[in-house]
């Protein structure tokens, strides 16, 4: 297989990081990352573990990461992200930690959630911080609980 080419933007300008397409463990902390494409990580099937904190991050798009089935450990801790999606997190069944600060507003797509079983860190964040749930028609979900429960 070919190698993977990840880019990601610094304060410097643009970086590329070549990567085997086998590689189980990414370390990209401490780089001054502003912004960083994860679309190429989607080939990664035995990418356990990635590492993106201590970087200038203000967004990111996990999405690509729901092809990381053997994915273990997220870490997003130290940078100034105002709120991360973890939906994409609902298809990684090996997930057992993920690192955000405490605040970074966590969202998710209600019906996706609610699809399967959710990795338990996904469960552990929610319990100790309040999730934004969004829906397709912007609901509530205790509301739409609550219309099934009345019907």
């Amino acid at each position: 297989m070919e190698n993977i080419t990840l880019v990601y933007r610094t304060r410097k300008g643009e970086d590329v990081l070549i990567l085997e397409p086998e590689v189980t463990r990414i370390d990209l902390s401490y780089r001054h990352i502003s912004e960083i494409d994860l679309a190429p990580l989607s080939q990664c099937r035995h990418l356990e573990v990635l590492d993106l904190s201590n970087n200038l991050l203000q967004n990111i798009d996990l999405w690509p990461l729901m092809r990381c089935k053997k994915l273990s450990r997220l870490i997003l801790r130290d940078n100034p992200l105002t709120h991360v999606d973890v939906t994409p997190l609902f298809a990684c069944p090996m997930l057992s930690n993920v690192e955000v600060d405490s605040t970074v507003e966590i969202e998710a797509h209600y019906e996706l959630g609610m699809m399967g079983r959710r990795p338990r860190p996904l469960d552990g964040l929610r319990r100790r911080r309040a999730v934004k749930w969004s829906h397709g028609e912007e609901l509530d979900p205790l509301h739409a609980i609550e219309e099934i429960k009345n019907k």
